[in-house]
């Protein structure tokens, strides 16, 4: 068997040749080179940022780490929707139910009740909580605040770089 190798879209891929199928036939077969090891884990990878042993409540306020929070929490929600395949309408809509404010705060609510959390983890929850932000129209000021304090602390599990504990969080709410 020879093998070739072929830049396609700025990616390497080797290229196997001849390799023989029963009935005497050959054809050609890509494969990845290097061949990526598959993941133990399976957390969002997180921000190559280096604390330099800091809380991130050191260097961002509650409003930046549930932004933060909220792109991770949509992640989560995505990968939670993906399977089975549908169309994208479909896709948009199973995962606005899952991040929308009131479904954060019923989140949030399973969270506190449940005692799952350290007691670091329950005081960036009402650190997030009493973040500043403009409240929408449509909801009520403690169902704002309860996802707010929710995305907070899924971005303050990101940052510092917590992704197993981010996963066991994610798990009980049935993200994963």
């Amino acid at each position: 068997m020879s093998y070739s190798n072929v830049e396609c879209s700025g990616l390497k891929r080797r290229i196997h040749r001849s390799v023989k199928v029963h009935a005497g036939e050959e054809f050609e077969r890509e494969s990845p080179s290097p061949s990526p090891s598959p993941s133990p884990s399976y957390a969002i990878p997180g921000p190559d940022v280096d604390l330099q042993g800091k809380d991130p409540r050191q260097s961002w306020n509650a409003s930046s780490l549930a932004f933060l929070g909220d792109s991770v929490f949509e992640l989560y929600a995505r990968r939670r929707c993906f399977l089975p395949p549908k169309s994208a309408a479909k896709y948009r809509d199973a995962v606005i139910q899952l991040v929308r404010a009131e479904a954060q705060a019923v989140a949030c609510g399973k969270l506190s009740e449940s005692g799952m959390l350290t007691e670091e983890e329950a005081d960036v929850l009402r650190w997030g909580k009493n973040a500043p932000g403009t409240l929408p129209k449509r909801l009520e000021r403690a169902v704002y605040r309860d996802a707010t304090g929710l995305e907070a602390l899924v971005g303050w599990l990101f940052a510092s770089g917590r992704h197993e504990r981010l996963n066991e969080i994610m798990q009980s709410l049935e993200m994963l």
